[in-house]
């Protein structure tokens, strides 16, 4: 049976109580009016990817118990999805309400297949590791294609959120070669995302780039996106501001 919604947020919109939503009630101190309402508006959301079977959902936002995540993931120098998928474990068995997989090495999607189908929580990735995990590409070979490709693959894999390192323009790279940083860029995804941005001498913000592709990925399944970049203060930047209204389109 087709659905009359394509997110929670639209669902929310439309007077729709979503089995999600159900699975949020039983578990939060908030009204089914509060909680539409503010899914509705963005103030919260539901990670809740339509492939990810196994997911109990749960919501995050505001007037809801803080969610607590847990990292994992393999390098090069630890490569054991064994011994992640039991961290994993282990983490569900703590009650953790989230997972965030960094795998930067070895069989990434077939890790990641392995933790929707094992984990019920929403999992988490970060796109801008994988591209040059999957590609096998030096940064400055990326293309633009290749990022959206690896969000795509994600979503499709049942991802409910992704980190998306976007809080760079070119502003912010002048000011960063104008300003020694003493610790340089200590942002994993910053760094990749500065280096790119020089060898490729890109002149828009990687956000602008992104939002075109929201509306493929919406269609097609959907995970909700956490906008981030690289601490600005030393440089004396002013932080960018959440953008739910943004993020909520991938929302499942």
């Amino acid at each position: 049976m087709k659905r009359s919604y394509t997110t929670q947020m639209d669902a929310a919109r439309k007077g729709i109580l979503t089995p999600q939503m159900e699975q949020v009630l039983e578990h939060e101190a908030i009204s089914q009016g509060d909680l539409m309402e503010k899914l509705s508006r963005g103030h919260i959301a539901i990670p809740a990817n339509r492939n990810h079977l196994s997911l109990k959902a749960a919501g995050v936002g505001e007037g809801l118990k803080t969610k607590i995540n847990v990292n994992l993931g393999v390098s090069k120098d630890v490569c054991s999805f064994d011994a992640e998928m039991a961290k994993a474990k282990l983490a569900i068995d703590y009650k953790a309400d989230a997972v965030m997989d960094l795998s930067v090495s070895g069989d990434t999607e077939g890790f990641r297949k392995r933790l929707v189908k094992e984990i019920p929580v929403m999992i988490g990735t970060v796109p801008i590791y994988d591209t040059l995990t999957r590609t096998g590409k030096p940064t400055r070979e990326i293309t633009i294609e290749d990022w959206f490709e690896t969000v795509e693959i994600h979503a499709q894999n049942g991802i409910d959120f992704l980190t998306i390192h976007a809080g760079l323009n070119r502003k912010c790279v002048t000011s960063l070669r104008a300003n020694i940083r003493r610790c340089g860029v200590v942002s994993r995804g910053g760094a990749i995302l500065f280096e790119w941005m020089e060898k490729q001498r890109v002149r828009i913000h990687f956000m602008n780039i992104l939002t075109g592709f929201w509306i493929s990925v919406k269609r097609m399944m959907s995970v909700s996106v956490l906008e981030t970049g690289f601490d600005p203060e030393p440089l004396r930047i002013q932080p960018m501001r959440p953008r739910s209204r943004n993020s909520s389109p991938l929302e499942n």
